[in-house]
C-alpha cells in the first residue's frame, strides 16, 4: 500500500522533547504535507505557521497590564486555566489544503496554549488522528505529572501537591472539568483516535488511568536517537572525572539532589554545567558553566563526548531522550529508578541508578566514578552499543509508518 499522507501539528517545530520529535518524524517521514505550528523557528522548509489569532492579541494586551503589578510572569489564560481554548483550531485547520489532503493528523502535546481541545470533535469528522502521549497531562486535571499521587487513576483530579502547574496560585481550579472533559473527549471520538505512548512505564499510567477507561487504541513505540548525530567518538583520555548536569529549577528534575551530593564529593571532578549557573562552591568540585541552553544537536553531541558522566535524577520522565542521546555518545548516565529513565538501564552495565531521594548514594556513586574511570568509561561504551542495538531512530521510524499504515487501513472509508 502506498504511505498514508500526514499533517503534523505542534506547538513548536524546535521546542521541548516531545516537539522535537515530531519535528524530526515528520522532516524523515517521505509523505509527509506539512508541519504547521504556533511558534516557528523555520528549522526546515515545511513547517509552516498557524495565523496569530485575535484572542492572542486580546490576552496579550491584558498580559502586559497584567505584567506591570504581577510578582510572577504566568499568563492569564493560564491563571484562568483556558490554556486550551480561544486557540480557534479548527477555523485554521478546514482552510488548510495539507488538512483535506491528508490521510492522518499527527498531533503534539495538546496543552501549551495552542490548541483547543474541543476541535478533535471536527477533525476526526474528516481524518483519523494520531495523539503523542509524551507526559501525563492527557491523564490529568491540567498536571503534566503528579508524582506520589494516583488520584488520576480514580477520577480524582485533585492533587495533594500544590506548587504543580496549574495549581501554582491559580486563580480558578477547573481540573476536574478538564479531566471529565477529557475523557468524555477521548472516549466519544475512541473510533478515530488513536494514540502512541513513548515507554513501558508511560503506557502502564495510560492503561491504568480513568480517563483512558474507554479502552483506547495505542501503540507503545520508544523514541530512537539520530546516531548519525549522537555517537561516541572513543577520545576520552583525560585523568580526572568529568560530570554533564543540566540545571533547571524545575522541580521534576530534581535539582536539590545534585546539589546536596555534590557537597559530599570527597574526590576531585570537573562538573560542567548547562542551564542555570552553579552558585555554590564545593571544596572537591570545579564548575565550568558552558551555556543557558544548546540548541544545536551536534553542539550537545560534541559536549557529551567530552564528559564520562551525566547526572540525571529526574522523578517524571516519560522516556528521557537525553539519556538515550548521552548514551549514544559514549556517557555513563546516572538517572533514578522510578520513571522510564530505568527502562534505558542496566545498573552498572549500561548506566547506574539512584534513588529519587538518596542524595548520599548518588554522592557515593560519583566518588566511585572519580576512583573508577576505566569502569566508568566501559559502561558508557556499551551504553553506545545498547542504544545502537535498541533506540534507534530506523527502528522508532519503521514502527511508526506501520502503525500509520494500520491506522489507515482501519479507517479508510
Amino acid at each position: 500500500m502506498p504511505l498514508p499522507k500526514v499533517l503534523y501539528i505542534a506547538r513548536s517545530d524546535m521546542g521541548g522533547g516531545a516537539e522535537q520529535r515530531l519535528s524530526l518524524t515528520a522532516r524523515h517521514y517521505e509523505n509527509t504535507l506539512a508541519f504547521y505550528v504556533k511558534f516557528n523557528q523555520h528549522s526546515w522548509e515545511k513547517v509552516k505557521s498557524f495565523p496569530i489569532v485575535f484572542f492572542d492579541k486580546i490576552f496579550g494586551a491584558i498580559n502586559k497590564q497584567y505584567y506591570k503589578y504581577a510578582t510572577e510572569r504566568v499568563n492569564i489564560k493560564s491563571r484562568l486555566s483556558i490554556t486550551e481554548n480561544f486557540n480557534q483550531t479548527w477555523s485554521h485547520l478546514k482552510k488548510l489544503p495539507e488538512f483535506w489532503a491528508c490521510d492522518i493528523v499527527h498531533i503534539s502535546n495538546l496543552h501549551t496554549n495552542y490548541f483547543d481541545l474541543s476541535a478533535l470533535k471536527e477533525i476526526t469528522k474528516y481524518k483519523p488522528v494520531v495523539l503523542n502521549v509524551s507526559d501525563l497531562w492527557m491523564l490529568t486535571g491540567g498536571e503534566s505529572h503528579s508524582p506520589n499521587d494516583d488520584g488520576f487513576k480514580n477520577g480524582i483530579a485533585t492533587t495533594n501537591d500544590k506548587t504543580l502547574y496549574p495549581l501554582n496560585n491559580p486563580w480558578i481550579d477547573r481540573r476536574q472539568h478538564m479531566m471529565n472533559k477529557k475523557h468524555q473527549i477521548f472516549s466519544q471520538l475512541k473510533d478515530s483516535l488513536f494514540f502512541m505512548t513513548n515507554s513501558k512505564w508511560t503506557e502502564q499510567q495510560f492503561l491504568a488511568s480513568w480517563i483512558m477507561r474507554f479502552g483506547p487504541d495505542f501503540r507503545t513505540i520508544r523514541p530512537g536517537v539520530n546516531t548519525t548525530i549522537y555517537k561516541n567518538n572513543a577520545n576520552r583520555k583525560w585523568n580526572k572525572l568529568r560530570v554533564l548536569f543540566f540545571n533547571s529549577k524545575n522541580k521534576f528534575k530534581n535539582q536539590e539532589l545534585i546539589l546536596n551530593a555534590l557537597s559530599k564529593i570527597n574526590q576531585p571532578i570537573d562538573l560542567y554545567v548547562i542551564g542555570q549557573p552553579v552558585e555554590q562552591i564545593y571544596p572537591f568540585v570545579t564548575i565550568h558553566f558552558i551555556a543557558p541552553y544548546i540548541y544545536e544537536p551536534e553542539r550537545l553531541s560534541d559536549i557529551y563526548n567530552e564528559v564520562d558522566v551525566l547526572v540525571y535524577p529526574s522523578i517524571a520522565e516519560t522516556f528521557g531522550m537525553m539519556v538515550a542521546e548521552a548514551k549514544a555518545s559514549g556517557v555513563c548516565v546516572i538517572g533514578t529508578n522510578c520513571t522510564a529513565v530505568e527502562e534505558q538501564i542496566i545498573h552498572q552495565k549500561t548506566g547506574l541508578l539512584i534513588d529519587q531521594n538518596d542524595e548520599n548514594q548518588l554522592a557515593q556513586l560519583l566518588n566511585w566514578c572519580a576512583n573508577n574511570l576505566i569502569e566508568v568509561r566501559l559502561i558508557g561504551n556499551q551504553a553506545t552499543i545498547d542504544i545502537q542495538q535498541h533506540f534507534t531512530f530506523e527502528k522508532y521510524m519503521d514502527e511508526t509508518i506501520d502503525y500509520y499504515k494500520y491506522i489507515y487501513e482501519k479507517t479508510k472509508k
